[in-house]
């Protein structure tokens, strides 16, 4: 909890990861010795101020990590997964329990996510209702346009790539998930839904977080992420 706020977190692992180019599922690939959806539990299941957690699973994954979830000393409840990202994170919300104040949300193949990262955006949300955690982008980024000749130059400071966690009131973002089903738009993080429908008087704060904490989507994050493990 957060002053008597109860914290769910959604962690979503429903994914098929076709850029993985692998039989295995993305949570369940082994890296030195554990599975990534472990590592990521691991991490989630450490944070006092989450009170519980809901995984958004693809139905054939169930009974292999039913086994998985007994594990943890948290609550942890299955729910099945959308087509898309979104779709899932959204039938997790319909998950949570009645006491629910705060949500976070996490990618369930974000496994490298430091605690201390966890709880600076949890903390933001005494101040703010909604808090996003992202790194400075290191390369310089071009604005192109759709003949793929550049537009403008933003700067670089300005310029953050977004990760998981991210943090909301729970009443807020369950609204804006309800307004973005019903006009089936496209966004790329829970964040963005701020922007698409204009919620200008409710800021994100932008909360920095680490370089390592990469999200596994295609076979050189599975060699760097073993990197990263040697090299701790």
């Amino acid at each position: 909890m957060l002053d008597n706020r109860y914290i769910t977190a959604i962690i979503t692992a429903a994914g098929n990861g076709s850029r993985m180019n692998s039989k295995i599922n993305k949570p369940f690939i082994n890296i030195c010795g554990k599975m990534i959806i472990e590592m990521t539990l691991d991490k989630i299941d450490q944070v006092e101020e989450i009170d519980d957690i809901i995984l958004v699973i693809r139905k054939k994954d169930e009974d292999n990590l039913k086994n998985i979830i007994k594990n943890y000393k948290k609550p942890i409840k299955l729910v099945y997964g959308g087509k898309t990202r979104e779709r899932s994170t959204f039938n997790g919300l319909f998950a949570l329990d009645d006491r629910c104040d705060i949500v976070l949300t996490h990618d369930g193949v974000r496994p490298f996510v430091e605690i201390d990262t966890i709880k600076k955006a949890i903390y933001e949300l005494r101040k703010y209702k909604a808090a996003i955690v992202g790194v400075n982008s290191k390369d310089t980024v071009k604005i192109v346009k759709d003949d793929m000749t550049v537009n403008y130059t933003p700067t670089r400071k300005h310029v953050y790539n977004i990760q998981t966690p991210q943090v909301f009131e729970k009443d807020t973002l369950l609204k804006l998930y309800k307004r973005y089903i019903e006009e089936d738009v496209t966004i790329t993080d829970d964040s963005s839904l701020f922007e698409m429908f204009q919620v200008f008087d409710v800021p994100v704060k932008v909360v920095d977080g680490k370089y390592s904490n990469i999200k596994i989507t295609t076979v050189e994050d599975v060699y760097f992420g073993k990197l990263l493990l040697e090299n701790l």
